[in-house]
Order: C-alpha cells, then structure tokens, then sequence
C-alpha cells in the first residue's frame, strides 16, 4: 500500500495521502503506519474516503465493501478479490450483480502477483487490479 502510494506519488509529482483502516490494528501497528506518512482511520470514517480519486486495496475483508463502494463511487483503482460470474455464498463480501456490472462495464483487469492461472496468491487471496476505464 505504501509502495503504491510512493510511485504514484514519484508518477504524479503529487503528495498522496494514505489511510488505512482494520480493527485489528494495535497502537503498533498505527505507530508503523505513520511513521510512513500513513493514517489509520476508524471505522466508518475510512469507507467515508472512498471517491472516484482513490486507490482501494483491500484483502480479505468482512464487511460488504464491494457493495458500499458500488454505491458510493468508482475508484481510480481497485485492488481486491477478483470479482467472479455467480453467487458465491458464504463470503462477507459477495460479487453482487451490481459489482459485476460495475466491473466488466467500468474496469480493466490486471493480473497482480503474475501467477495467472496458478490459482490463489498469499493471504489465500485472489487479488487483481482493476483500473476503471
């Protein structure tokens, strides 16, 4: 996260500002964050900064953020579960039909750890990049 926030920040010439939000996170861990010039958010103020400008990268949540981003904006780039055809029941954060059509409409789909057709990259994860078009 904070490796993308610096290229884009070294491609822009534009400071960038970072959030990050898990209610895991201790005072460490938000100690880390800011040492690299990132805030840790509190829910439900991080999803307030989702706009059309960001960059969302999000692994593994428990939460419908799919669903409340559909609803809120389009984001720059999206870094998440790659959004798949059908139900998928079970999962906090489901590809509702709202979500599909936002990204085979909106986004361009890139591979993120370049094991495309291996299966599932760390964190047991199926991350990609989206860039809307």
């Amino acid at each position: 996260m904070i490796t993308i926030r610096n290229r884009i920040e070294e491609i822009t010439n534009k400071k960038i500002q970072c959030y990050a939000q898990d209610p895991c996170y201790t005072a460490v861990d938000t100690w880390a964050l800011a040492q690299h010039g990132c805030k840790v958010l509190e829910d439900p103020q991080a999803l307030l900064e989702i706009d059309d400008d960001c960059v969302l990268f999000s692994c593994c949540p428990d939460l419908l953020l799919k669903e409340i981003t559909v609803d809120f904006a389009r984001p720059a780039i999206l870094i998440w579960d790659r959004v798949v055809p059908g139900k998928i029941l079970g999962r906090h954060n489901p590809n509702i039909d709202r979500v599909r059509n936002m990204i085979e409409n909106e986004y361009d789909c890139y591979e993120f750890w370049g094991i495309h057709g291996a299966g599932r990259g760390p964190f047991m994860a199926n991350l990609v990049v989206y860039v809307r078009r």
